[in-house]
């Protein structure tokens, strides 16, 4: 080493030559590779072509589909919505005369409690016209005063009350005071005018029993017997004290009947009792 050569340069000087060496043999290699890719490329082809070539055997992909419409679809005019059924008879036979359920215990067919009667008459002529066929009245509305109870009641023979079941008495009951309604009876049987048959009030007594189990409920069936012989089949009370009864007697030939009776206040009804301290 010189003395005019500044020291560690020939350290220095050592280091550099690697180093170019290495840089120098880097840029052959990217050099050879940039040449076997550009003969590799067939001619006319850019390297970056972007195109979509449809080969033999695979179909072309299809176009795009355009955007959606900003627009809501059409929609199908909707459906009318389904109205309620209207009232009226049942479709077992069991005319809307009936309270439907013991949250109408309120009277029967257009007659309802604590009417006057004259308000009782125009609901049987609306109930029970005068007519040729159908349901209907016979005969005048009769009446007829309780001797115990000192009520009176407006009678109707009728027939069809139900359909297809012939004829029946109907009993509207006015109080003893105030004289309105207080109490309505159907019956059929022996006591119909005229006498509904035997085997008819027998059929009808289980139709009867079906209906008052499902209207006012099963669980308030009974099988009451009375001293008459008569029999207890069903007993309801609403929250305001209303009763719907359901009795039967049909094991005499001559004296055979069903009847459902609706009442208004069978605890403290408008009937005639006798005074404490009568006696």
């Amino acid at each position: 080493m010189s003395s005019g050569e500044p020291p560690g340069a020939d350290g220095a000087a050592g280091t550099t030559r690697p180093r170019r060496a290495l840089l120098l043999g880097a840029l052959l290699v990217l050099a050879v590779v940039a040449a076997g890719a550009w003969l590799i490329l067939p001619r006319g082809t850019p390297a970056t072509d972007e195109r979509v070539v449809a080969l033999p055997d695979r179909p072309a992909p299809p176009p795009p589909a355009p955007p959606p419409s900003s627009a809501a679809p059409a929609l199908p005019p909707a459906a009318p919505a389904a109205s309620p059924p209207a009232a009226g008879p049942r479709a077992d036979g069991v005319a809307s005369f009936f309270p439907a359920s013991l949250g109408t215990l309120d009277g029967f067919g257009s007659a309802r409690f604590d009417m006057t009667e004259q308000e009782v008459r125009a609901a049987i002529d609306r109930d029970f016209p005068p007519a040729a066929s159908g349901r209907r009245r016979v005969g005048q509305i009769d009446q007829e005063t309780d001797r115990v109870f000192l009520t009176r009641a407006l009678l109707a023979s009728v027939r069809d009350v139900l359909p297809g079941t012939g004829p029946a008495h109907v009993e509207y009951v006015l109080g003893y005071q105030r004289q309105r309604l207080i109490q309505v009876n159907v019956i059929w049987g022996a006591f119909a005018t005229p006498p509904t048959p035997r085997a008819d009030t027998q059929a009808l007594s289980a139709q009867l029993q079906d209906f008052v189990a499902r209207a006012y409920g099963p669980n308030l069936r009974t099988t009451l017997a009375q001293p008459d012989g008569s029999v207890v089949d069903f007993v309801g009370r609403d929250r305001q004290g209303r009763l719907v009864e359901l009795a039967s007697s049909l094991q005499s030939p001559q004296r055979y009947w069903v009847r459902i009776s609706y009442v208004q206040d069978p605890l403290t009804g408008d009937v005639y009792r006798l005074p404490r301290g009568a006696f």
